[in-house]
C-alpha cells in the first residue's frame, strides 16, 4: 500500500530549516564553551608547574617547601573547580537553549491553495502591533506570535502548578484545609471535601505543563464558519495538537495598543491541552463555561465539574 505523505507548505519548510540552523550553531557553541574550559585548565596546569619550578629554584627545604607546593596545588584545584563551575553553567544554558529549540512549535498551515488564501485573507483583517506600528498581520507573523505564547504558557502552568504544590507539600490530612483556606483555588475549583480532589487538579496541571515542555503541534485554519479561537477534540492519538483559528489573534489584542495579549493565548494553550481529557462543561441551566464570570459560578455550583473545566484552568493560571 502507498502511503501518500501530507506535503509541507514553504514556510513550514523554512520554520524547519531555521530550526535547524538555530541547533547547529548552538551545538558549535557548546563545543567552543568546552574546548575554552579545556585551553584554560592547561594554562592552569602550566602556571602550576612553573610555581613549583619556581619554588624548587627559591632554595627553600622542609616544612616550608611542603607548604609552599601544598598552597600552589590547593590553587590549581580551586581555580580548575571555578573553571568548571563556569564551564557547566554556561554549557547548561546553551543545552536549555537546544532543548528550547527542539521542543519549539511544530506549526501546521493548510496544504490547499484555496484554504491558505482563506487564512491570508482572515489574518490581513487583524490590524495590530508589534512594537513597531500598526500593521496586517500576515501569517508569517504567527509563528512569532504563537512561540511567544508557548514561553509564557509553559511561565503560566509552572506558576499555577507551584501554587497547587504548596497544599500538596503539607501532610495529606491537611489538603482538604489547606485546600479551602485558599481563596484562588476555592475561586476557581470550588470546595474540596476529599484530599483526592486537592490531587486531581495538580496531577492535571502538572501534566499539562509537562506537555507544554514537550514538542506541541499547531494546525492554524482559516476562520470560514468557526466562532471559536482553539479547537481540540481530545484525541488520545494526537495529545499534543490542537487547532487555532484567526478569531485567537484578534481577541488577544489590547483595545489601547493592538499589541497581542501573549499571556491571554498562552492560557488558552492551556485550556486546549486540558481538553485531551474533558470536553467543555456545562452549568446547571446547560449553559456552556466560558469566561471568568461563569467560571466562578461553576466552582461555587459544582465543584467535581470546576476540577474538569478547561475554562477553569485557563481563568486559574492566567491569575499569574
Amino acid at each position: 500500500m502507498k502511503i501518500r505523505l501530507r506535503k509541507k507548505t514553504a514556510l513550514e519548510k523554512d520554520l524547519k530549516k531555521n530550526q535547524k540552523a538555530e541547533k547547529k550553531e548552538l551545538r558549535q557553541d557548546k563545543r567552543a564553551e568546552k574546548k575554552d574550559s579545556r585551553k584554560e585548565k592547561k594554562e592552569i596546569r602550566k602556571d602550576t608547574r612553573d610555581a613549583k619550578k619556581e619554588v624548587r629554584k627559591s632554595g627553600v627545604t622542609g616544612k616550608d617547601k611542603r607548604a609552599e607546593k601544598k598552597a600552589i596545588r590547593k590553587d590549581k584545584r580551586s581555580d580548575i573547580k571555578d573553571v568548571n563551575k563556569e564551564k557547566k553553567k554556561k554549557v547548561s544554558g546553551i543545552k536549555e537553549k537546544i532543548k528550547d529549540v527542539k521542543h519549539g512549535l511544530n506549526i501546521i498551515f493548510p496544504v490547499k491553495t484555496a484554504n491558505l488564501a482563506l487564512l491570508r485573507e482572515d489574518l490581513r483583517d487583524i490590524k495590530y502591533s508589534d512594537g513597531g506600528g500598526i500593521k496586517e498581520m500576515v501569517y508569517e507573523d504567527v509563528p512569532v506570535i504563537l512561540n511567544e505564547a508557548l514561553s509564557r504558557a509553559r511561565s503560566l502552568a509552572e506558576k499555577g502548578r507551584k501554587h497547587i504544590e504548596k497544599v500538596i507539600k503539607k501532610d495529606r490530612s491537611e489538603w482538604v484545609k489547606a485546600w479551602n483556606s485558599d481563596s484562588l483555588l476555592k475561586t476557581w475549583f470550588g470546595e474540596a471535601e476529599l484530599a483526592n480532589h486537592a490531587k486531581d487538579v495538580f496531577d492535571r496541571l502538572s501534566s499539562v505543563e509537562k506537555r507544554l515542555n514537550k514538542k506541541i503541534s499547531i494546525r492554524v485554519h482559516p476562520q470560514r464558519d468557526s466562532g471559536t479561537n482553539a479547537q481540540n477534540n481530545g484525541t488520545f492519538f494526537e495529545p499534543k495538537t490542537f487547532k487555532v483559528f484567526p478569531k485567537l489573534f484578534m481577541n488577544s489584542l489590547d483595545p489601547a495598543t493592538s499589541i497581542p495579549d501573549y499571556d491571554y493565548i498562552g492560557s488558552v494553550m492551556i485550556h486546549e491541552l486540558i481538553h485531551i481529557w474533558f470536553t467543555d462543561q456545562k452549568l446547571n441551566d446547560g449553559t456552556k463555561v466560558y469566561g471568568d464570570v461563569l467560571a466562578k459560578k461553576l466552582a461555587k455550583e459544582n465543584p467535581r465539574k470546576a476540577r474538569r473545566s478547561a475554562e477553569n484552568y485557563e481563568q486559574f493560571c492566567i491569575t499569574f
